[in-house]
């Protein structure tokens, strides 16, 4: 892949808790149009990143910048307004909603009526509503979920489930997805169907990719590069042929190859 432009900069981030420091001098870029895999044992800091890009947390040193941006004391809300949006390892849906409810209120930002066109449910707004329903639905079907559109979200199987949390952060028009262990509790099938979906997705919405996952035939089959955290600091980051055979993510993560 060929040097790009800049999408997401972390600049020395550290983040403590009272005396417990979950990152230390944390540093690294995302060209636009990647997909990046941020691995390493439990415990090692990966989600405190994320929370950190979204606005959970504010590091207590360095910064992160999103297109040129600085991230830090802004909302979740204005930071999924530039264009992040992110999913959870405990999958988060509106389950006693409909699929399709479920992705028009994530693209909510989109829609131009004012409350006053909602309340008397005006032709400008009865438009506006069929013109998001019809994006939704169309992003549905590159999922496969069109034909569940009118089901409640929990009676989805698991493995649908996860795709609909993907197609919640597509619909609010995010340049950068960051997912957060998209293949847990996924079986084998369900998993290398997942390695062509985030592919197509990348290459369909031309997002910038962020994951963290410990599924590593996934992580090693689309990562055009991948981070290394352990204890915190970054021990190493490149292409996942370097990865795999790096001596310190072998003895921190990997394990030796059997």
């Amino acid at each position: 892949m060929t040097e790009g432009k800049k999408i997401l900069s972390f600049d020395h981030l550290t983040m403590a808790f009272g005396g417990l420091k979950v990152l230390t001098d944390v540093h690294f870029d995302i060209e636009e149009h990647e997909i990046v895999s941020m691995i390493g044992p439990n415990g090692a800091g990966k989600t405190t990143v994320f929370n950190i890009t979204t606005g959970i947390y504010q590091p207590n040193r360095g910064s992160v910048r999103f297109c040129g941006n600085e991230l830090k004391n802004r909302s979740t809300y204005e930071i999924t307004n530039m264009g992040i949006s992110r999913t959870f390892q405990n999958i988060r849906l509106f389950k006693d909603l409909s699929v399709l409810h479920n992705v028009m209120i994530a693209s909510h930002q989109h829609y131009r009526y004012n409350p006053l066109q909602s309340l008397l449910q005006t032709k400008a707004y009865r438009a506006e509503e069929k013109q998001q329903a019809e994006r939704c639905m169309e992003i549905l079907g590159i999922f496969g979920l069109s034909h569940r559109a009118q089901e409640q979200a929990k009676h989805l199987p698991y493995g649908e489930q996860r795709k609909l949390e993907i197609v919640r952060a597509l619909a609010t028009g995010a340049k950068l997805l960051l997912l957060d262990e998209p293949a847990a509790g996924m079986n084998e099938q369900e998993t290398h169907g997942l390695m062509d979906l985030i592919q197509k997705v990348q290459q369909q919405f031309q997002v910038t990719i962020l994951l963290i996952e410990h599924d590593m035939k996934l992580v090693m089959g689309i990562s055009h590069r991948i981070i290394v955290l352990h204890h915190g600091e970054i021990i190493a980051q490149g292409k996942p042929e370097h990865i795999r055979q790096d001596k310190k993510v072998i003895e921190a993560y990997l394990g030796k190859p059997s």
